[in-house]
């Protein structure tokens, strides 16, 4: 599943794409918003917030493994 949010809004979500498809498979590398066609794009700048790749469509916790509190809230 992919669901990415601007400004708190729910803006795209989707079931039918593909993650890892196997049950022990793993993610080797990852690319976030890459270009292609052999063509440059024109000069952009983006800023993320927040990223979270899971393994599961429960929200994350609220501390990490070192008991540091995240800030903020998981969308519903």
């Amino acid at each position: 599943r992919a669901r990415i949010w601007r400004n708190e809004e729910l803006i795209f979500d989707r079931t039918d794409v593909p993650t890892i498809t196997e049950d022990q498979g793993t993610i080797n590398s990852f690319y976030l918003l890459t270009y292609w066609n052999n063509e440059t794009p024109p000069n952009n700048h983006l800023f993320v917030d927040d990223l979270v790749i899971a393994t599961s469509a429960s929200p994350p916790p609220d501390m990490d493994g070192h008991g540091n509190v995240f800030i903020g809230s998981w969308p519903e």
